[in-house]
């Protein structure tokens, strides 16, 4: 009984062994989650903000057009007011 454990094992290892180099190159890599024929690049250089801002510095100012897209927002017009809170959502 011990010597037919040991072929089991033996034979296991062999057939694990196998797998793994028959595996193609980069297969245990995870990839970023995305459509078939997704590609994301780096941002082009100065395009960026450092990714986190310190406590006490002031955002970066962007603009946004209006829902009806006939008037444009900055965020610095909202300074000395009250805070100003964006939300992200998708209806669908």
């Amino acid at each position: 009984m011990c010597g037919f454990r040991l072929v089991l094992v033996l034979s296991s290892l062999v057939a694990g062994a196998a797998l793994c180099a028959a595996a193609p190159p980069g297969a245990g890599k995870s990839r970023p989650a995305g459509r078939p024929g997704e590609v994301n690049t780096p941002p082009a250089k100065g395009e960026r903000f450092p990714d986190r801002l310190k406590v006490g510095d002031l955002a970066p100012d962007f603009v946004l057009s209006d829902p009806t897209g006939k008037r444009e927002v900055r965020l610095s017009s909202f300074r000395g007011q009250r805070p100003v809170v964006l939300i992200f959502g998708s209806l669908t």
